[in-house]
């Protein structure tokens, strides 16, 4: 039967809804519906509200979210620079220099 569950977050489980359910309201936009399905059967899910969490009311939080989002934006980054150099200057192994190195070490 329909009920109003209690707000969740992404990094804490809600003993009040099952984790399908909870990992898939992440995805919606707010209004949309939609169904997963658990060891019970299937259960139906809206999202209702999003409340948009204030920086200021956990600031080690925020903190902790902006270094790790910093680092892999600059992991990214740095990925997609290396792989269009490579695709540009058709770099190549050279497997026979490579294992005559590697051996002697």
């Amino acid at each position: 039967s329909p009920r109003l569950s209690p707000a969740v977050t992404r990094d804490q489980q809600s003993p009040d809804m099952p984790p399908e359910l909870q990992r898939a309201l992440f995805g919606l936009k707010l209004h949309e519906t939609t169904m997963a399905e658990t060891p019970d059967g299937f259960v139906v899910g809206q999202l209702v509200e999003i409340v948009k969490p204030d920086p200021a009311q956990d600031k080690i939080g925020y903190e902790k979210i902006k270094s790790a989002l910093n680092r892999s934006l600059s992991s990214d980054l740095a990925n997609q620079f290396a792989g269009a150099l490579r695709n540009r200057a058709k770099a190549q192994i050279n497997q026979a220099n490579y294992d005559s190195i590697v051996q002697t070490r």
